[in-house]
């Protein structure tokens, strides 16, 4: 499983999470 990072917060998320996590960091 590979870990991107929020363009906007800089906060790891797991790449088959909902890119909704991102705005919600």
């Amino acid at each position: 499983m590979t870990v991107l990072v929020c363009s906007s917060c800089r906060a790891p998320y797991p790449e088959d999470a909902t890119p909704y996590r991102c705005e919600q960091c």
